[in-house]
């Protein structure tokens, strides 16, 4: 129905809709008229918002109002760093306002984790699982809470961990992470642009 009024869909899902178009709020009121025929009813929750969608289930919505809402796996949990968290939302909003701004971001974040001086934006915080008690170390038994970076990611049968900025970080690793969300922001932003 909504591609049939001129709409395109950008994420669904068993209890939700999100779509562009240039009357959206006229596809709605249709599309609600419609489906009162089978007592079936919506209800608008968001409109004149931004939307990436990056994975099924997995998006960032930018309301009106200045909220920023994530969702999956890709955008949040307790495994995500702040540049995930923070950086990449922030990020993509300057990519839909000015693009030579948002590579101007990018390149300082570039440096900035080249130059070692990054660690608290790619630090995670977790709980040590039972089975995670020889990745980390044993100075830390299963449930303690533990903010690190990785400083060697897996060599030989350990990942040797940074427990603060002055320990530094691999940098090489984080690197290739970096330039791995900033491929996949693009491809998905300035694709729809």
């Amino acid at each position: 129905f909504i591609e049939q009024h001129g709409g395109k869909i950008v994420e669904c899902d068993t209890d939700g809709i999100f779509y562009t178009a240039t009357d959206g709020e006229a596809i709605f009121d249709a599309l609600s008229e419609y489906l009162k025929q089978i007592n079936f009813s919506i209800e608008l929750e968001v409109k004149n918002a931004t939307m990436l969608a990056s994975h099924k289930k997995n998006y960032i919505l930018y309301l009106d109002n200045g909220k920023v809402i994530r969702k999956g796996s890709v955008w949040r949990g307790r495994d995500k760093n702040r540049l995930v968290r923070e950086w990449a939302p922030a990020y993509i909003k300057k990519l839909s306002e000015n693009v030579d701004e948002a590579l101007k971001m990018e390149n300082e974040m570039r440096e900035l984790i080249s130059s070692g001086k990054a660690w608290h934006w790619l630090a995670v915080t977790k709980n040590v699982a039972k089975n995670e008690t020889s990745l980390l170390s044993k100075e830390f038994k299963a449930g303690d809470k533990v903010r690190f970076c990785y400083k060697l990611k897996k060599t030989g049968k350990h990942t040797q961990i940074s427990l603060s900025p002055e320990q530094g970080y691999d940098i090489k690793h984080y690197l290739v992470e970096f330039e791995k969300l900033v491929r996949l922001i693009k491809s998905i932003a300035l694709k729809t642009r």
